[in-house]
C-alpha cells in the first residue's frame, strides 16, 4: 500500500498533463481503488469498470483493464469469467501480481465449488443406495410374511 500511496499523487499530476490518457486513467483508477480498498462504493466499482471497458476498446491486450473487469467479475460471483479475465491478463503481463493472485483466487473458489458438488453427488448416491437397501429389506420381509 505504501507503494500506491506515493505513486499516486505522481499519477495525479501525470493525469493533469494527460487528461485524455486512457493509460494514465486506468492506474490512477486503480491506485485509487486500491486505496480506498473496502471503502470503495458501488459507483467507485461501475466508474473503473467502464474505464476498464473504455481502455480495452482502444487496445485489445491491456493487462491492468483485464485484471480490473477479473476483479469485478469476482465480486459478481462469475467465477469461470473471473478466471478467463485473470488468465488473460497474466498472459499478457506475467509480471502483474493482482493478476496472478486474482485467477489463483478464482480457481480456489471453482476447485470449492466442484468440491461441494461432487461431496454433494456422493450424499445423494449413497442416500439412494440406502433407499435400495431398504426398498430390498422391505421386498424380502414382505415375502417371508406371506410365504
Amino acid at each position: 500500500m505504501d507503494d500506491v500511496a506515493t505513486a499516486k499523487p505522481l499519477l495525479e499530476k501525470i493525469a493533469d498533463e494527460l487528461p485524455e490518457n486512457i493509460d494514465v486513467k486506468i492506474h490512477l483508477a486503480w491506485a485509487s481503488a486500491q486505496l480506498k480498498g473496502a471503502a470503495m462504493t458501488a459507483d467507485d466499482r461501475k466508474e473503473l469498470e467502464g474505464l476498464a471497458l473504455e481502455a480495452l476498446q482502444s487496445r485489445r491486450a491491456l493487462a491492468l483493464p483485464l485484471c480490473i473487469l477479473g476483479h469485478a467479475a469476482l465480486q459478481r460471483g462469475e467465477l469461470r469469467l473471473a478466471r478467463r479475465l485473470f488468465r488473460r491478463s497474466v498472459d499478457t503481463d506475467p509480471a502483474l501480481l493482482d493478476a496472478q493472485r486474482g485467477a489463483r483466487l478464482a480457481e480456489r473458489r471453482l476447485a470449492r465449488i466442484d468440491e461441494r458438488k461432487s461431496s454433494f453427488s456422493g450424499l445423494v448416491g449413497r442416500w439412494m443406495d440406502s433407499l435400495a437397501e431398504q426398498r430390498v429389506a422391505f421386498a424380502v420381509i414382505i415375502v417371508v410374511t406371506t410365504i
